[in-house]
């Protein structure tokens, strides 16, 4: 087995103390590395990627690790949350074929749950529910859902059309359609929940360095040693690749194929129509004090001190909805007054259930798509036929052959672990993940998924 790659020679690698000089060659001699570069360019974990598995990663990675000692560093190109899981739906429900994924699912909603009362840090958590609908095709599917939430603890109820109905006013249903309703479930928003979860990487340690690009993995002997960044090198025995599409691009150049596949997927959206009816208003928590110097928030269970409470808002006008059947799903997104509308990309049949009209070209959302989605939108939810279209939008994301998400280490070269391949569903895993990849590369039993079930290696062609 071999892999290809540009290495650099890191041992006794020439130090070029010209000024101006960095990572490169110097106009005199072999490949060089600025002297101040060697030193402060050096992570025991090097993170490339600053969407929600990235910074989950980061954060666990930086939690079990001492500062000084066991530095870790993510990379981000662009802004914190500015690719593909920052754009994505960010549904949390526990739908999901795999028995292992819907526990890993249970955690994390149980995470985002708790994350404002521990942190301080706002994840825009709305626990709308989500309605899972199904028509005469899926009703055995529906029925094994129901049965394998209910197996593992998850607050899910089935219900007939007329009881749907009933949950939520207003829902067009037929009477042959079943459903499955998860209370307890709901979205965040994804922006914000990146950007906390990056606070709180910091918090415990972890540097971001934003505005640099990871270029090429720099790899020797068989094991990873660093990777060549748009502002010089990074020494790292240990790098993760969280990095959505760009992921592919760095493993193809070292010649490393996952079976990865990057596609387009289209989302239209539609002004929020405003229910009429107000929840009660919730008085805040008190909040307690806490030693400072001892303070991990992840291991607490009340707020920080001077952490205004979350905002109190009034209710959505639906849950989220999925409509199994159909293929597609309905999110209301408040601070933007919209619903998002696209299609549910939940396993490799739901995929083939609308018809392919999840890709778009080059990025481009198709008339045809609009005119899709917003048909069934407004055949479901009538209050929607008198509102307004509020644009489009699409997003590159990364699924596998097999539906099931890469996780874990590339036996191939030594200290290479990956994140990848969720399709847009990294929201309802990413603590899970981050907390594995921490246990995995600390040597520890990972108790946070199930390594072999994720296993890069499975799809792994060198």
């Amino acid at each position: 087995m071999r892999i290809t790659s540009r290495v650099r020679p890191i041992n006794g690698l020439c130090v070029c103390l010209k000024p101006g000089a960095g990572a490169g060659r110097c106009p005199e001699g072999p490949p060089v590395m600025m002297l101040g570069a060697i030193y402060s360019m050096k992570a025991n974990v090097l993170v490339v990627g600053g969407g929600v598995m990235g910074v989950s990663a980061a954060m666990f990675a930086a939690r079990q690790g001492d500062p000084l000692s066991e530095p870790v560093v993510l990379l981000e190109r662009d802004a914190l949350g500015s690719g593909s899981s920052g754009r994505s739906e960010a549904i949390l429900c526990h739908h999901n074929l795999d028995r292992s994924a819907a526990f890993m699912a249970k955690d994390s909603i149980r995470f985002y749950q708790s994350f404002l009362k521990k942190t301080g840090q706002p994840v825009g958590l709305q626990a709308s529910g989500v309605l899972l609908l199904a028509g005469p095709r899926q009703a055995e599917r529906l029925r094994s859902t129901i049965e394998q939430l209910q197996s593992i603890g998850v607050d899910a109820h089935c219900l007939t059309a007329a009881q749907a109905r009933e949950r939520v006013p207003g829902l067009e249903l037929d009477d042959d359609y079943q459903a499955v309703w998860e209370p307890k479930a709901g979205t965040v928003g994804a922006r914000q929940t990146i950007e906390s979860m990056g606070a709180l990487a910091r918090y415990y340690g972890a540097a971001t360095r934003i505005g640099v690009s990871a270029e090429e993995l720099v790899i020797k002997n068989g094991h990873m040693v660093g990777v060549e960044t748009s502002a010089g090198f990074y020494e790292s025995a240990r790098v993760v690749l969280a990095a959505g599409p760009h992921t592919k691009v760095l493993l193809a150049q070292a010649g490393i194929d996952l079976g990865l596949v990057d596609e387009w997927v289209q989302y239209t959206y539609c002004t929020m129509p405003h229910p009429e009816s107000q929840e009660p208003q919730e008085s805040p928590e008190p909040v307690a004090e806490h030693d400072e110097a001892d303070y991990d928030p992840l291991a607490t269970n009340f707020e920080p001190r001077f952490i205004p409470a979350e905002p109190v808002r009034g209710p959505l006008p639906h849950p989220v909805v999925i409509d199994l059947e159909a293929g597609w799903f309905a999110r209301c997104e408040r601070e933007e007054s919209r619903t998002r509308v696209g299609q549910w990309r939940g396993s490799p049949d739901e995929l083939k259930a609308s018809g392919g009209r999840a890709t778009g070209v080059d990025g481009n959302v198709t008339d045809s798509f609009r005119s899709w989605a917003h048909g069934l939108l407004r055949e479901r939810f009538p209050l929607y036929r008198d509102q307004a279209e509020a644009g489009s939008s699409s997003n590159r994301v990364v699924r596998t052959a097999d539906g099931r998400p890469l996780i874990g280490a590339v036996s191939a070269v030594g200290g290479l672990f990956v994140a990848t391949g969720f399709a847009g569903h990294e929201f309802q895993l990413a603590p899970s993940v981050g907390e594995g990849l921490a246990q995995l590369m600390a040597g520890k039993p990972v108790s946070a998924f199930h390594p072999e079930l994720f296993s890069p290696d499975r799809l792994q062609t060198v």
